[in-house]
């Protein structure tokens, strides 16, 4: 008898557990949903205001505060550099362990580049959670595409995250700002 409901109480405590796992995996998947939402609505309002600015100097009309807000809103090639360089010190102040990181072929959009890292990492959620959260809070259009995660192995409380960061760069960003200063 006592054999029997231990069966049944560990039969009940598994369908909890997997519930929870189910329910946090959702959650995951809704927030990173949102976040992407997010930030493909900012990276299209850079490239909108960026129009805005150019159609407004075609016409003559003062409007740099807007083409300047715009552009400081994406990297310059020596600012993306320092981005890629400090990845690591994110990720150990996040607690999260970068296996790899890689660079896929770099996008052209007009004067603009998209450029893309891969990585490979290991954390447990609500690290991962802090990395993306630091990433977030940086001043730049970041994005976080394609991204898998899957456990570590059935017992560890960690998760094994493939994911995308693309990030706008605009090599001349430099040049552009130091131009409009001398105006």
């Amino acid at each position: 008898m006592n054999s029997s409901v231990n069966k049944k109480k560990a039969f009940v405590t598994s369908a909890i557990f997997l519930l929870a796992v189910l329910i946090i995996g959702i959650g995951s998947e809704i927030y990173t949903s949102k976040y992407i939402s997010n930030q493909k609505s900012k990276m299209r309002l850079v490239y909108q205001k960026k129009t805005e600015s150019i159609q407004a100097q075609k016409k003559g009309v003062e409007n740099e505060s807007i083409y300047i807000n715009a552009i400081d809103k994406v990297m310059s090639e020596k600012e993306y550099q320092d981005f890629k360089n400090g990845l690591s010190i994110i990720a150990v102040n996040s607690e999260v362990t970068i296996n790899k990181i890689s660079d896929a072929p770099v996008k052209n959009i007009k004067e603009f580049k998209e450029n893309k890292i891969i990585i490979e990492a290991v954390a447990t959620y609500d690290a991962f959670k802090r990395f993306k959260d630091r990433i977030a809070k940086l001043n730049y259009f970041i994005n976080f595409d394609k991204e898998i995660i899957t456990r570590e192995n059935p017992t560890s409380n960690k998760i094994k995250i493939n994911t995308e960061l693309h990030v706008i760069v605009f090599p001349n960003k430099e040049a552009v700002l130091n131009q409009l200063k001398k105006k």
